[in-house]
């Protein structure tokens, strides 16, 4: 039986529309849209074709047959389409006019219904989908397909390196995861052609989140990811330690790349490099250290063993082409430019994941309107469009009804898409008593970075150590519960941090505070590099902090009780105010001396000129 006859004998779904071609229905929430034939065989054609553009012509010739028409009636049956799939012209989800050329179904065809046998949240809130997440990670499948290929010409080129690049929340992890890597661990269809791609079966992905590096060096974070790497339960590097195989990626790449193709017997490992941008904004790390990691990674994808893909925040454009082999990359179109997600997809988004949970959406009483429409108008005049919709979406789910309706209530409640977070979080800090509200800025200096170049905001991992028992660690465990802080262990330490960058930019508490210390979040930046350089290079003096305005801007850090430095920046300010103190001592000192020489000089020249200026002995006495 063809697609055309599995089309007409069981109906298939579009979008989040059941069709029945059978009965000329539509079916969706319970509801019941009754279309005339013509206009279903209209709509079988176009889903039958998904994503191709049919001419109006083609159209009318195979469901106006014999009829003499012009394409008026057609127009009269899109129009009616629309109306009863719920679509827009304009702002088309599921028929999309392309001018001159014809029509196309962009919303995703299934000949087999849905299965509805998701459990749990259907949302990931703050959280990026993972590979596991595919059945429930929608409106990213052209993305996907564009990365795959971008994937497919790096691979047959002989690199396997390449770099996803976006704005903060426009959701590249969750691409690269629920998207590319999911895909890569499936079987392929039956008609794909064997390519290299195709014949790719992904055995293992490790992640290297450059966000949670904390004070360990890139090579010691690289090497304690890789040690997981595996075959068949086998560690591929049971004999070495993290430091010891961060090492030998520094110094011995080669080395590592021959037993990575001696023991896989092609790619079979993908190695995800999360927020890349953290490598250009970490204090510790070095221009050369963050060279030699980027050449290792070019180098790892080089072997024929390892899929490297990165992910990195456009708005550090200029910081990756200071780098030969993202240069190159590029060059080799490399890099992908993720980009925001269209109506269609937006609504995929919003609808596919709640009918796989088997959850509806509520119709306004008074105007009619349905909350998943009213999502998606919301939705698109929102410039953290990802990270806020699915907030929004889970906290819905989360406050949900007992028969699975996600109400208006909750939503006016909230506050909208763009409220969501921020009185999510209000509302967890404001069910604290006043000493873990009051911990909240000290917790924020732990976590935000300015560069001191830059005016963007980023989040960094924090060591669980820093935090003070008792109101700081009841503030940040409350704020984890509610998913809004996450926690992990990175290089063997335990560390908290921010779910999202998006938090800081909706939360009007923590997005004022950063403004009001804005200029000291920068200083704390700027010092931290400092201070990393100072260390590395053995603590000379000659490398601390001069005397004047920058020792003093960097001493007021000291006297802050919002911000707790980590030792090593003490060290450095303690140490170039020690050497401020002993300079201005002996500035001091030298000028008392002076002062003491030149009194002494100006007294001692006194009788001298006394004497020189008193009548000699043996000098003739004028007459009067």
């Amino acid at each position: 039986m063809g697609n055309a006859e599995r089309f007409l004998a069981k109906g298939f779904d579009f979008g989040d529309w059941r069709v029945d071609p059978g009965s000329n229905s539509l079916y969706r929430d319970g509801q019941r849209r009754q279309l005339e034939p013509r206009a279903m065989e209209v709509l079988a054609l176009l889903c039958l074709h998904a994503g191709e553009v049919l001419s109006a012509d083609v159209i009318l010739d195979a469901c106006w047959a014999g009829v003499p028409t012009g394409d008026n009636p057609l127009h009269k049956i899109l129009t009616q389409l629309r109306q009863a799939l719920g679509d827009s012209a304009t702002a088309p989800r599921y028929i999309e006019t392309i001018r001159k050329r014809g029509y196309r179904a962009i919303a995703e065809v299934r000949v087999e219904p849905r299965p509805q046998h998701w459990m749990g949240a259907p949302f990931r809130g703050l959280d990026a989908f993972g590979p596991d997440d595919a059945a429930i990670f929608h409106g990213r499948r052209q993305a996907t397909e564009q990365l795959v290929q971008v994937t497919r010409q790096q691979i047959e080129a002989g690199c396997a390196l390449v770099a996803v690049l976006g704005p903060s929340g426009s959701g590249k992890s969750s691409l690269v995861q629920a998207g590319l890597i999911a895909r890569l661990r499936a079987a392929p269809p039956p008609e794909h052609p064997p390519t290299q791609l195709a014949e790719l079966r992904l055995a293992q992905t490790l992640v290297l989140d450059c966000a949670d590096l904390g004070s360990a060096s890139l090579f010691d974070a690289l090497g304690s990811v890789l040690l997981d790497a595996e075959l068949d339960g086998n560690t591929l590097f049971a004999n070495d330690s993290a430091a010891g195989l961060g090492a030998r990626l520094r110094d011995d790449l080669a080395g590592v790349a021959a037993q990575l193709q001696a023991r896989l017997p092609g790619i079979g490992l993908c190695l995800f490099v999360d927020h890349l941008e953290a490598v250009f904004r970490h204090a510790h790390v070095g221009e050369w250290e963050r060279a030699a990691f980027i050449g290792a990674l070019e180098a790892l994808a080089r072997c024929g063993r390892v899929l490297v893909v990165l992910a990195c925040r456009n708005d550090f454009y200029p910081e990756l082409m200071t780098s030969a082999p993202l240069c190159a990359l590029k060059a080799r179109g490399g890099h992908f430019d993720l980009a925001p997600p269209g109506p269609a997809e937006i609504a995929q988004i919003i609808r596919l994941p709640a009918q796989a949970a088997g959850l509806r959406f509520e119709t306004d009483a008074a105007s009619g309107a349905r909350l998943d429409d009213v999502l998606c108008s919301d939705a698109a005049g929102s410039g953290d469009l990802l990270p806020l919709l699915e907030y929004c979406l889970h906290e819905l789910y989360r406050r949900r009804d007992a028969d699975g309706m996600l109400t208006f209530a909750v939503y006016r409640e909230l506050g909208g898409i763009e409220g969501a977070i921020g009185a999510r979080a209000e509302q967890v800090v404001g069910a604290l008593g006043p000493a873990e509200a009051a911990a909240l800025p000290r917790v924020l200096a732990q976590l935000v970075s300015i560069a001191d170049n830059q005016l963007a905001v980023t989040a960094r991992a924090a060591p669980w150590s820093t935090l003070r028992p008792g109101a700081e660690q009841a503030l940040v465990q409350a704020l984890v519960d509610a998913r809004l802080f996450v926690t992990d262990l990175a290089a063997g330490t335990a560390t908290y941090g921010i779910a999202h960058e998006a938090l800081l930019r909706r939360w009007p508490r923590a997005l004022d505070w950063i403004e009001r210390h804005r200029q000291a979040l920068q200083e704390l930046t700027r010092t931290g590099a400092q201070a990393a350089r100072w260390h590395a290079a053995g603590r000379p003096a000659d490398l601390l902090l001069p005397p004047g305005l920058q020792a003093r801007q960097a001493a007021t850090l000291l006297e802050s009780p919002e911000f707790t430095l980590p030792a090593l920046e003490r060290d450095f300010i303690l140490a170039s105010l020690g050497r401020a103190a002993v300079a201005s001592a002996c500035a001091c000192w030298s000028a008392v001396c002076c002062c003491c020489w030149r009194c002494w000089r100006s007294g001692s020249a006194l009788p001298r000129r006394g004497r020189a200026n008193a009548p000699s002995a043996t000098a003739p006495r004028r007459k009067d």
